[in-house]
């Protein structure tokens, strides 16, 4: 599976052997490469279309899943704000304006259990609120810039 350029350096930011949040995952091909390479225990995929993630779900348990690799995997159908799941692991949240996604974030920070290892985010928008020291507690790793299609893409890291 072939990654376009923005999901291919967001992936290679993830700190392999901790599980994988893909919030916003839109078509999952992100969570998907990191459940084909066998290096996370679980992926997690959320999104708020209901549409969306029974189709992710569907194309995931007919081209992606192999009853070979260990990895669990679970789809949320949900508002990301308003996830409450344990968590420590990989976030990734792509693809969304900037504004929309801090509301994401300070939704999911609400939950005492969710304890990110590595924070990874790529705004279309508003990259200036990622810009900081630290981000809910998670001080800032670095940053990235990927171009394709002349569109050019921030991917901004924190990390624990």
């Amino acid at each position: 599976m072939k990654l376009s350029r923005r999901l291919q350096a967001i992936y290679d930011e993830l700190k392999p052997g901790v599980p994988v949040a893909d919030i916003c995952c839109d078509h999952g091909y992100l969570g998907a490469h990191a459940y084909l390479s066998k290096k996370f225990p679980e992926i997690i995929f959320i999104d708020q279309v209901k549409e969306t993630m029974i189709q992710l779900e569907t194309k995931f348990e007919q081209f992606v899943r192999d009853d070979e690799i260990e990895t669990s995997v679970n789809f949320i159908t949900a508002d990301a704000r308003k996830v409450r799941v344990p968590f420590s692991g990989n976030v990734v949240l792509a693809g969304v304006g900037g504004k929309n996604m801090m509301e994401m974030l300070e939704g999911l920070f609400q939950s005492p259990d969710f304890k990110p290892a590595r924070l990874i985010l790529s705004p279309h928008r508003n990259p200036e609120l990622y810009e900081k020291s630290q981000l809910f507690g998670l001080p800032f790793s670095h940053s990235n810039q990927v171009t394709e299609a002349d569109v050019t893409s921030p991917i901004f890291v924190f990390s624990a």
